[in-house]
């Protein structure tokens, strides 16, 4: 779901002074005249869009622009003010010479040559000063009809200015002040959808980015758009507007999904604001903006955003939230091979060869609230936890910062395999973790369709579905935790051992069972979500009570201390939305019982035999055969140690659904397979992730 900022390089800005003097000891003298001579190139991309919205040619125009050059002091040393004419991009400006860092910044597209007069006298005062308030949503876009544009701006910094004419050069992108906002609204189950409006768009943005406040403190609203009788698509809508940065909830309350972003969204956040109907209710949905579905209410300069909003039910909208920097230049060769993480979630498919850009703003998501003030910042860094090959992944956490990203590379030569990377601030206290799946398979084309749900054809983890095969077995979870831990290595397992996966750090040196890999401890205390988040590695034991079963999340022996909805599935009749714990990849989900009804239901001993029938051993596993598709006997990790159990002999699948203290979950064995099976949210079963579209 859900990505970040990309700067982009709209303006390359070259700055080239020619040496013809120096001074004693190679200082420079301070306050003498110097020119610079600064090339500005604007990228260029073509695109269809609609009449009305800009196409990405004019979202790059540079027009017009303001440099203005600061020394250490913060005095302004130099100011030119020019058109740009793309054919002759030559600026020279006028400054003064300067022996300590001096800050070149560069404001386009004001239109007005007048436009510092006055201002700007001072750095500090540059860095106050705010865009024109609008009075429409429109004003944001500059210039004329046919020929319009954005206010953008940018800095660098040099680390002197010599006297006359001296050469060097550097490098400055300029970004937009404006964020993009596109949207798309679809009702369904007899909802037809009366109006929309925009509610809260700041009036006004810092010319200079700002990391830690915007400008605004008043807001407009659009007016109603009034739809026609029976509407129930609106689609392709689109609008600009200032960041509006409102960070995360303003309380850590359930549910854990798009109603309680709701309910504690900060005041002046943006949304939309929707009237729909039918012949049951006419209802109001509010859709608060931000890079995720669940808690960011953060809208950046110079960033796109796209909303696939869906109107379900009294009270009930489910949208799909796509956020990436506002354009990708074709010929950015650092991009090769990666896309942005489609979305938030805790676990990515990367293909051998590719990357892919993890947002890291999903460790502000959950009911841990804020942990990262500033996800551009260096008070994070990505680190590998451990992975089932060595050398299966690389990870840059430098390359994509100023996105709020860091980068996973998976190299080409693997078959396929698993590694866990985690987020950790500077005193190394984990913060959040990723499962990185390495596989070439492509769930979206490889899918299986029965009992209404779109589901994966292998277990999340598996790198093959071949029968009989350890590689089919995938990871095992512990019921409502997001983090995997490695299943069986052998294709049958004494019950009791603990023979897992291989797995090694980045240096290539295994973590064994027990001592630097998994180890088991006893949960303790009344909340233990926050231990499962900072150790992942760590399997949280069961100590066992009447009234929670063996529960990891608790040992407080009260069936109030149960966390229902960590996976979203707290109730059996209408399951909540995908929520921040669970462990599948953007656009799927652990599968959930609905209107009281297995996901699994109609599996028996007929319609899901064991694929060697005459030997239950040798076949490892059961196959629907309505959609043929194979469920391993991958067996599972007890709730109360740790170890293996009937490997090669049971199979086990969690939904997200509860009964009373226990978890449902699909339970495969010798006998009759139980699509309703009670087991303890201790123990480690796996997961078959399906289709998050209902």
């Amino acid at each position: 779901m859900l990505h970040n900022k990309l700067n982009n390089y709209i303006g390359l800005l070259f700055v080239f002074l020619f040496f013809v003097s120096c001074t004693p000891n190679n200082q420079t003298e301070e306050g003498k005249l110097a020119i610079i001579r600064l090339l500005v190139n604007s990228s260029n991309s073509n695109v269809n869009t609609r009449s009305g919205e800009l196409t990405t040619t004019e979202e790059d125009v540079i027009n017009d622009i303001h440099i203005l050059v600061y020394n250490n002091l913060g005095e302004l040393i130099g100011h030119k003010y020019t058109s740009y004419n793309p054919s002759n991009p030559a600026i020279t400006v006028e400054t003064r010479s300067s022996n300590s860092n001096c800050t070149i910044y560069a404001i386009a597209n004001t239109g007005s040559s007048t436009y510092f007069n006055g201002k700007a006298y001072s750095e500090d005062n540059l860095k106050t000063l705010v865009a024109e308030d609008l009075s429409s949503v429109d004003g944001i876009k500059k210039g004329t009809s046919g020929n319009q544009y954005f206010l953008m701006s940018g800095s660098i910094i040099v680390s002197k200015i010599d006297p006359g004419t001296s050469t060097v050069s550097s490098s400055l992108s300029l970004s937009r002040l404006a964020a993009k906002i596109k949207f798309n609204i679809t009702a369904s189950n007899g909802i037809t959808i009366t109006d929309y409006s925009i509610k809260n768009i700041p009036k006004n943005s810092y010319l200079v980015n700002n990391t830690s406040a915007d400008a605004a403190t008043n807001y407009l609203s659009t007016g109603l758009t009034t739809l026609s009788a029976g509407t129930t698509s609106v689609p392709d809508q689109y609008f600009y507007m200032y960041e509006n940065r409102k960070g995360g909830r303003t309380g850590t309350g359930i549910p854990i999904d798009q109603t309680g972003k709701a309910l504690y969204a900060p005041v002046n956040s943006t949304y939309i604001e929707i009237h729909a109907k039918s012949s049951t209710f006419n209802g109001l949905f509010k859709i608060y903006l931000g890079a995720d579905n669940i808690s960011d209410y953060n809208i950046k300069r110079n960033n796109s955003y796209t909303y696939d909003i869906q109107l379900l039910g009294p009270g009930y909208a489910d949208t799909r939230v796509t956020h990436y920097g506002f354009s990708l230049a074709a010929n950015n060769s650092t991009l090769t091979n990666t896309a942005f993480a489609p979305g938030s979630a805790n676990c990515y498919i990367v293909a051998p060869g590719n990357s892919v850009l993890v947002p890291v703003q999903r460790a502000n998501e959950s009911d841990l609230g804020l942990q990262i003030s500033n996800v551009t910042s260096d008070e994070w860094k990505a680190s590998l936890l451990w992975q089932t090959e060595s050398s299966l992944i690389s990870i840059d956490d430098a390359s994509a910062r100023a996105s709020g990203c860091f980068k996973v590379t998976a190299k080409s030569s693997t078959l396929g395999g698993n590694a866990v990377v985690a987020v950790k601030d500077n005193y190394g206290k984990i913060l959040w973790s990723w499962h990185i799946w390495v596989t070439s398979y492509d769930p979206s084309t490889s899918n299986k369709t029965y009992n209404g749900f779109v589901w994966m054809d292998r277990n999340l983890g598996a790198t093959t579905i071949t029968a009989a095969t350890v590689s089919t077995f995938g990871l095992l979870y512990q019921w409502g935790r997001k983090d995997p831990f490695p299943g069986s290595a052998v294709l049958s397992a004494a019950d009791g051992t603990r023979s897992s996966l291989y797995i090694c750090n980045e240096q290539g040196t295994q973590l064994a069972e027990g001592g630097d890999g998994v180890k088991s401890e006893l949960a303790s205390g009344a909340n233990n979500l926050e231990r499962s988040i900072r150790y992942p590695l760590t399997y949280l034991t069961g100590a066992g009570g009447a009234n929670i079963g063996y529960d990891w999340y608790t040992s407080t022996n009260n069936r109030s201390a149960q966390n229902d909805y960590l996976w979203g599935g707290g109730s059996v009749i209408t399951p909540t939305n995908k929520t921040v714990y669970d462990p599948c990849p953007a656009g799927w989900r652990v599968p959930a019982w609905i209107a009281s009804k297995s996901p699994w239901s109609g599996f028996d001993s007929t319609t899901f035999p064991w694929t060697t029938p005459s030997d239950w051993n040798i076949g490892l596993g059961r196959t629907y055969t309505a959609a043929n598709t194979y469920y391993p006997a991958s067996g599972c990790r007890v709730s109360n140690d740790g170890s293996f159990f009937h490997v090669s002999r049971h199979g086990f699948c969690w939904s997200s659904s509860i009964n009373n203290c226990y978890s449902y979950s699909l339970a495969t064995s010798q006998g009759d397979p139980n699509p309703a099976y009670n087991f303890n949210r201790a123990d480690g079963f796996s997961v078959r992730c399906v289709k998050d579209n209902w």
